[in-house]
């Protein structure tokens, strides 16, 4: 989602040029295509879609065969050689999954464990504009069975997802450190809080009230939050809109000076405890919440 670069790849130009995105699904999609047992290769997401920024990711989908599981860690790692080679020529960061194409269905279930992503993943494969290969008939059979209705299912996903957040901040280094990957990932976390999460609440609001969720749908009334929780999350937001400007105010710059390295990476280091901090009384507010939040009669 929201990308956090360090003071390091800052001054190093490691940052995603204009169109430096488009250019890393192509060789994706090209490299991906190159090898046998890759039977589908799919680019999603805001990239696709056009909608992606300097601070998105690029989200890929590798499904390979295999005759014996001994080739499962040499194919593997194959495809991440490659996806690597792309993020190291484009600066853009690649989230990958790389699934198996023959396993059992309850399995991929765990892997597809959230409706809109299911859904999303089915429409991207169906639509074709980011997919090499076939579409991955095992994804499409999940996406079609899971039910949009499933109340406890969707509020089941919504508190493991939250929880799961939740120990990324309690987990996380005490203190920034430019460069610490666990620290830039606690913080990407935090910033891309309120809109990974209220997806899923926004899931579990609809499926309570009996309506239908599905596409880019992610609204829900914030007033039935607390207070507290409320807080936390309008202020990770601001500072996840102040993190994108102060971005691209660099970024404007053909080669930052060290002094305005300095004050970013100081801006990074003010800000991380107060990520922390907010993260963690969002995701512990917003498991009351999902815990609690009943069908409305």
């Amino acid at each position: 989602m929201g990308v956090i670069y360090s003071g390091i790849e800052l001054e190093q130009g490691a940052i995603p040029r204009d169109g430096a995105h488009v250019e890393a699904a192509d060789m994706v999609l090209a490299k991906l295509s190159d090898i046998e047992w890759v039977t589908t290769a799919l680019v999603h997401g805001s990239v696709i879609d056009g909608k992606s920024n300097r601070r998105s990711d690029l989200d890929v989908l590798a499904v390979y065969d295999f005759d014996n599981l001994s080739q499962i860690p040499k194919s593997i790692g194959i495809v991440k050689k490659e996806l690597d080679e792309v993020g190291k020529r484009t600066a853009v960061k690649i989230e990958a999954n790389i699934w198996p194409l023959r396993e059992p269905l309850g399995a991929r279930k765990q892997r597809m464990y959230d409706m809109l992503f299911s859904w999303h993943l089915r429409h991207a494969m169906i639509d074709g504009k980011g997919l090499v290969g076939e579409a991955d008939k095992l994804t499409l059979e999940v996406a079609d069975m899971l039910p949009a209705g499933d109340v406890e299912a969707i509020r089941d996903v919504a508190l493991n997802y939250t929880v799961y957040k939740q120990g990324g901040f309690t987990g996380a280094p005490s203190r920034y450190i430019d460069g610490d990957p666990r620290a830039l990932s606690a913080m990407q976390r935090g910033l891309e809080l309120p809109k990974a999460v209220g997806r899923k609440v926004a899931q579990l609001v609809a499926a309570c009230e009996g309506r239908e969720v599905a596409g880019n749908d992610f609204n829900y009334d914030n007033d039935l939050l607390d207070g507290t929780t409320r807080i936390a999350l309008a202020r990770l937001g601001l500072l996840n809109a102040d993190y994108t400007e102060y971005l691209e105010e660099m970024y404007a710059k053909d080669s930052p000076r060290q002094v305005e390295v300095k004050s970013y990476v100081r801006w990074l280091d003010s800000t991380y405890n107060i990520v922390m901090s907010n993260g963690i009384l969002a995701t512990v507010g917003l498991s009351q919440f999902i815990h609690d939040y009943q069908v409305k009669i």
